[in-house]
């Protein structure tokens, strides 16, 4: 076994670990997965970051665009929680996390909050290809779906940043 490898499974333990810990503990140390917002499999709105921090609950961070007349105008980001509410395993090691938008002042009894949709095949043992390790889908009630790959990096960064 190579030493990419073994990096990658000792990673899909964590993750795995971190989802685990997500649904018992109101407090974690999280990862951080850059993201790729992806139309027909194609990259777009790639100057604008995207993350996912798998946390308790999930963190999805996105910069929005700015219009300003002094430069440096930084762009605002946007912070969207999910809480999980199922994690089930899929064919070659892969599974499929869902979870909802966490009840804030978007949300109310007539809107339905959003939901992501995590295949992760962080896992994953068979032999076919995936360019990322993990894609995610976020829908909404409206029927606006997005979808973003990410490859997780390994590098723990703590709830403060």
């Amino acid at each position: 076994m190579g030493w990419g490898s073994y990096m990658r499974r000792r990673f899909s333990f964590l993750l795995l670990s971190f989802f685990a810990v997500c649904l018992t503990s109101a407090r974690a140390e999280s990862f951080a997965v850059d993201l790729v917002e992806l139309k027909d499999s194609t990259p777009v709105n790639e100057y604008f970051k995207k993350r996912l921090r798998i946390s308790s609950p999930l963190v999805f961070e996105e910069e929005l665009p700015v219009k300003c007349v002094i430069a440096p105008c930084p762009p605002p980001v946007v912070a969207q929680r999910f809480a999980i509410a199922d994690i089930r395993p899929l064919e070659c090691g892969s599974r499929r996390v869902i979870a909802f938008a966490t009840a804030d002042d978007l949300y109310t009894d007539e809107r339905a909050p959003d939901k992501m949709e995590i295949i992760d095949h962080t896992d994953r043992y068979c032999h076919d290809l995936r360019p990322y390790a993990l894609e995610i889908t976020i829908s909404n009630e409206f029927g606006e779906v997005r979808h973003f790959g990410g490859n997780p990096n390994l590098a723990i960064q703590s709830e403060k940043e």
